[in-house]
């Protein structure tokens, strides 16, 4: 009974500390000045910040559920770069001052300074996670 007793105790202690943990990361996503997304091993959102929301004027329930690809302008240059973007993230698995530009919900273009990681769960699946800086926004719109 005591072994039962033992094993439970250690189970609540490590939910304990799983939820410590949640809560510790997501107190890091909100203070960051910032937009950070994670993406699942799809490329779709899960995971986003008050910055990122503030940057390109999409709610938090918005943005969970996108891929990247939609917030990506439909102008040819655009799409290009993020495929090279993306192809230089799968070789090299990590990348720093990609210059790139972004949709706002409001047709707008945000010019930004984006560093990405392509980071293995335990399955090897790749989850994409970003960080963006915002640069300028300008009125440019798809046309």
């Amino acid at each position: 009974m005591k072994d039962i007793d033992k094993t439970k105790q250690q189970l609540v202690d490590e939910m304990l500390q799983l939820s410590q943990a949640k809560k510790y990361l997501k107190s890091i996503l909100d203070t960051s000045v910032d937009g950070i997304v994670v993406s699942d091993s799809r490329g779709f959102i899960t995971m986003a910040n008050k910055a990122m929301e503030n940057l390109l004027g999409y709610s938090l329930e918005e943005l969970i559920g996108m891929h990247p690809t939609q917030l990506v302008p439909n102008v040819k240059k655009y799409q290009e770069n993020a495929k090279a973007i993306m192809r230089r993230l799968l070789k090299e698995e990590q990348g720093t001052h990609f210059e790139h530009v972004w949709l706002r919900k409001d047709g707008s273009h945000v010019d930004i300074d984006l560093n990405a990681a392509l980071l293995k769960d335990d399955k090897d699946n790749y989850h994409l996670n970003m960080l963006e800086k915002k640069k300028t926004v300008h009125a440019e719109k798809n046309q």
